[in-house]
């Protein structure tokens, strides 16, 4: 092996070692969690990274987030929301229902109406210009930085693994 290959094949090690040290904490808790992955894939090759793209979808509410709990707060109203217009349709309505119950129950929140305006919004946007990524969101990780805010995202890769994981 040439030494232009072996420096490459070192520089390759290093990057995987610093971006699986990255998500350390979020494969921890998905490890105790519910689901218990056997297998957990840190940015696959040729996949959407769901951080990005689920920064993308809840834009328009992250305008006037100042903090950490607003950030959170949105990204989990974003995922709810997310993961409900994956189902199919004559199911969403009950699972919209519950999620509304559990959110208003969960967090500070105390408009309902601008809650469910807020999800059917997300939902709505979902459909429209996000169809063609069918993963649900299993959990998210998400601190505050001298610039923002960092999002770590842990989803399925396809639509199926999380409804035989979780019997839906």
């Amino acid at each position: 092996m040439s030494a232009r290959k072996r420096n490459k094949a070192k520089r390759q090690r290093k990057a995987n070692r610093r971006k699986h040290s990255r998500f350390e904490g979020l494969e921890r808790k998905l490890k105790e969690g519910v689901l218990k992955p056997d297998k957990i894939l840190v940015e696959p090759e040729g996949v959407a990274r769901m951080s990005e793209v689920l920064e993308e979808f809840a834009m328009p509410f992250l305008g006037s987030v100042e903090t950490l709990e607003e950030c959170e707060r949105v990204f989990s109203v974003a995922v709810l929301a997310w993961n409900v217009a994956l189902f199919p349709e004559d199911e969403q309505g009950k699972t919209y229902e519950a999620i509304i119950d559990e959110v208003m129950a969960e967090s500070k929140l105390e408009d309902k109406e601008f809650l469910k305006n807020m999800v059917s919004l997300l939902i709505a946007r979902k459909n429209s210009r996000f169809a063609e990524y069918n993963r649900f969101i299993i959990d998210l990780d998400i601190t505050s930085t001298p610039t923002g805010f960092n999002l770590k995202v842990a989803s399925t890769l396809e639509k199926d693994t999380a409804r035989r994981c979780l019997d839906i």
